[in-house]
């Protein structure tokens, strides 16, 4: 393969005789394009190894198809509670990636270090510029900060306070759950 320039749109069009909206109507799957022109446009992609720029459709689309995940790190030495919550946050970002793998977009994960907690919301507003939507693990910043995020991007909290009215809440209801595994061994066993 070598060392190949990065090949554009307008290359791919030059090569296969057809406009750039023709290309960019194979590109985006679009119907409007003739079979034999679509199988022309699609072998010099591949002859070419043309690769549609990100930061391109996502000024043309006005979104980057990324969600962020973010999380933080132990608070001190590492309890069983900090490993329960890192297997939590590995089944959310398992969830999360599932997901958007379905609809072919990325998932962002940064995790911050406790000791830059006081900085979290301006890191949090940097992640904000490169996604979607964020997806938060609880108690990182303040409701009042949320607020301020969720002006610029959808926000969801995992695990966190159902009230909460400055983001979408994700959270499992533990306390039901337990009292209805009690209920059943109380009953069958005891």
């Amino acid at each position: 393969m070598g060392n190949r320039a990065a090949c554009t749109l307008y290359d791919v069009a030059r090569a296969a005789a057809v406009s750039t909206a023709t290309v960019s109507r194979v590109v985006h799957g679009n119907d409007r394009v003739r079979p034999a022109t679509r199988q022309r446009v699609l072998e010099v992609i591949d002859e070419l190894g043309y690769v549609p720029d990100a930061a391109a459709q996502s000024m043309a689309w006005h979104r980057k198809e990324v969600i962020g995940l973010v999380t933080i790190t132990a608070r001190g030495p590492e309890t069983d509670v900090e490993r329960e919550g890192v297997a939590f946050i590995e089944e959310v970002l398992r969830g999360v990636q599932v997901a958007l793998s379905k609809v072919g977009w990325s998932v962002l994960i940064s995790v911050l270090a406790a000791a830059e907690r006081s900085d979290a919301y301006q890191q949090l507003r940097r992640i904000s510029a490169k996604v979607d939507g964020l997806v938060i693990a609880e108690g990182i910043i303040s409701s009042e900060q949320l607020a301020l995020l969720a002006e610029r991007v959808p926000i969801v909290l995992a695990a966190g306070s159902l009230d909460e009215p400055n983001a979408d809440v994700v959270d499992a209801d533990n306390w039901s759950g337990t009292t209805e595994l009690l209920r059943h061994m109380l009953e069958q066993h005891g």
